[in-house]
């Protein structure tokens, strides 16, 4: 009969022993899984308590189960995070004085122990239905962060002046003159409106002899990217639409024409920062034509298809 007892008794214990002893996981940042492998000893040596380290906290350091521990580094001290039942967490913090290792495991696995006997102290949270006026009971928890906003990348102004010095191997002409250009730029990479101005006439030979001058205003519509950009030094690729429109007159009379060309133009540059938003840029290019501009009265083409040039300029472009 005693023996009887003795079971059924033993019987009624054993999910409360099987509770007791559900192992204890000890759950660090990577940097800190050789300090939770020592408080995991400690701890275990001094309460018998089984105790795991397993894998890092969750991305929310709060939520961590019952029977877990996050153990998180903050400002140069230990958030240790015991979760406890009903979804709680008990919060604690340790200083991580410099010292050593054994000293250090042993103040985190008394913090513990006293966070744990916290957890188990807390009440329960009240049934269904308790309350005041017999509503319902609600219970919440409320972490503040601060918001990781996205940095916006802003359009700057660039504008810049430059000398255009080019040859035309058809004609065996030098080509050269001012141009001025402004635009915007998102980062390293801009879009700008240019235009060049050639000091010297165009002279193209018509097939009876005669001459015909030609002077035309250039203007691009250009994207500029900058692949390789750094503090004092940038490399980048342009390529946009190039429109030319000038007069044409047939040397020796008054005859006159307005004429019109439409291109590609594409270049490579390299820039050098010398001073705040200040840089000199060296650009070597080419211009084709796809739709040449030429004198309607002799039907003579007035500009190669292609045109290769280089250039150098003072540009002003804000620091990323």
């Amino acid at each position: 009969m005693i023996c009887a007892w003795a079971l059924l008794l033993a019987g009624v214990g054993m999910p409360r022993a099987a509770a007791q002893e559900a192992p204890l996981v000890l759950r660090p940042e990577p940097s800190l899984r050789p300090l939770a492998e020592r408080v995991a000893r400690d701890f275990a040596r001094r309460t018998g308590r089984r105790v795991e380290v397993g894998e890092p906290p969750p991305p929310l350091a709060e939520a961590v189960p019952r029977d877990h521990v996050a153990l998180i580094e903050r400002e140069a001290r230990l958030w240790l995070g015991v979760g406890a039942s009903e979804g709680r967490t008990i919060p604690g913090l340790v200083d991580l004085p410099p010292g050593s290792s054994h000293h250090t495991a042993r103040t985190v696995s008394l913090a513990l122990e006293s966070l744990l006997e916290e957890a188990a102290m807390a009440p329960a949270r009240p049934p269904e239905g308790a309350g005041t006026g017999g509503g319902g009971y609600h219970h919440y928890t409320y972490l503040e962060y601060a918001p990781e906003r996205p940095e916006r990348q802003l359009a700057t102004p660039t504008i810049y002046l430059r000398l255009l010095a080019g040859y035309s191997p058809s004609r065996h002409q030098a080509l050269l003159g001012p141009g001025a250009g402004f635009g915007v730029c998102v980062g390293a990479h801009c879009m700008v409106i240019e235009a060049d101005l050639p000091l010297l006439h165009d002279t193209v030979q018509t097939d009876d002899g005669r001459e015909i001058r030609y002077r035309a205003i250039n203007t691009a519509l250009r994207l500029q990217i900058r692949p390789y950009a750094e503090e004092h030094l940038s490399a980048g690729l342009t390529a946009g639409l190039l429109v030319r429109s000038g007069k044409a007159q047939l040397v020796g009379t008054d005859f006159r024409d307005v004429a019109t060309s439409v291109g590609i133009r594409t270049s490579a540059e390299l820039a050098w920062r010398f001073a705040g938003p200040f840089e000199w840029v060296f650009e070597v290019g080419l211009d084709l034509a796809f739709d040449r501009a030429s004198y309607l009265r002799t039907d003579t083409p007035l500009e190669d298809t292609y045109t290769p040039w280089i250039t150098t300029s003072l540009r002003m472009r804000p620091a990323l």
